[in-house]
């Protein structure tokens, strides 16, 4: 079993290699960029577009919430707005720090608030991403209708595809099994709503419109800059960052997001500086409110911790003096 210091260690390489995956990425959407194009394409900017787009990102982290209370519904109950909280700090998190660790933050977050076992909690987010994959690839599936697909992309769903149903299968053996392991059979509840048709079904139809309206996103973000492109164009940029971001990599996935855009754009015809401060703005609706109201959560949520500390130990106070006595 590996030490605590080989697990940091591990931990920190991990991070390392996601900044400098990050800082890669960025130069590659910056080379052989104009400054005065990457200027002109920033000028014509229409900022109440940008509106919209802000407050749809709140929309896709309900109908994100509701996926996983949904893969959890059968184990316990949870009130939509704590999950809904845990989601938003889990992805603040994800955008400051590297290798994707928000995702670690939430199941500990649902773990404590919802006094859920770690394992299941764990489990029960693998099922959500299992289901949000099956989803995005129903998704590009459908894009092949419009247009024909890079051949890196084409590589990249592939491999995506390959992996979920091995994953999938996994889990649906795994979720069979009778396992007398506390801990295994923790995690196995959280991978059981897999088996359950009507579970699955309500998780890739919330995961579907959460697609729907980022797809919206993409779009109102090229009509801000007055690109008018066919709206199956968002869709190819949708998955180009989806894939790109698969990878941990830096906060925020910084770099692999804005390379992913340029790529997709220029695939299209569009000039890269255009497609730059495109997929950069887009990029930055995102982080910066989830950010802020995901860091405004997560000081509530202190906030209300030690007041509930404090008022345990203005109870315990006076019984502890009365025995006293």
């Amino acid at each position: 079993m590996k030490s605590f210091k080989e697990i940091l260690k591990n931990r920190y390489i991990a991070q390392t290699v996601g900044i400098v995956i990050g800082v890669v990425a960025i130069y590659f959407s910056f080379k052989n960029i104009s400054s005065d194009e990457l200027r002109a394409s920033l000028a014509s900017i229409k900022p109440l577009w940008l509106v919209p787009i802000v407050l749809a990102n709140y929309v896709v982290l309900a109908l994100k919430s509701w996926r996983w209370l949904v893969m959890l519904k059968l184990i316990k109950k949870i009130r939509f707005w704590l999950m809904y909280r845990v989601v938003n700090i889990g992805f603040m998190a994800n955008n400051i720090l590297p290798a994707r660790l928000g995702e670690a933050v939430r199941v500990h977050l649902l773990g404590k608030d919802a006094e859920v076992s770690r394992f299941t909690t764990t489990a029960s987010l693998v099922s959500d991403k299992i289901v949000e994959a099956i989803s995005f690839l129903l998704l590009a599936a459908s894009l092949i209708l419009f247009t024909n697909v890079p051949k890196w992309m084409h590589y990249g769903l592939t491999i995506s595809l390959i992996v979920t149903v091995v994953l999938y299968t996994v889990a649906i053996i795994y979720s069979t099994r009778d396992i007398e392991h506390k801990y295994l059979k923790k995690f196995q509840e959280g991978i059981a709503p897999l088996r359950n048709w009507k579970i699955f079904l309500e998780g890739i139809f919330a995961s579907i419109l959460s697609w729907l309206i980022q797809l919206s996103m993409i779009y109102m973000t090229q009509v801000a800059f007055g690109v008018v492109l066919p709206f199956w164009s968002s869709l190819l940029v949708l998955i180009a960052v989806n894939l790109a971001i698969v990878v941990p990599s830096a906060p925020a996935q910084l770099g692999t997001f804005e390379l992913a855009c340029v790529l997709a754009y220029t695939s299209m015809g569009l000039d890269k500086e255009t497609a730059l401060v495109i997929g950069a703005t887009y990029h930055l609706m995102q982080i910066i409110p989830i950010t802020l109201t995901g860091g405004l959560f997560a000081i509530s949520s202190q906030f209300k911790f030690s007041r509930k500390g404090s008022s345990l130990e203005e109870v315990k106070a006076p019984a502890t003096s009365y025995s006293g006595r």
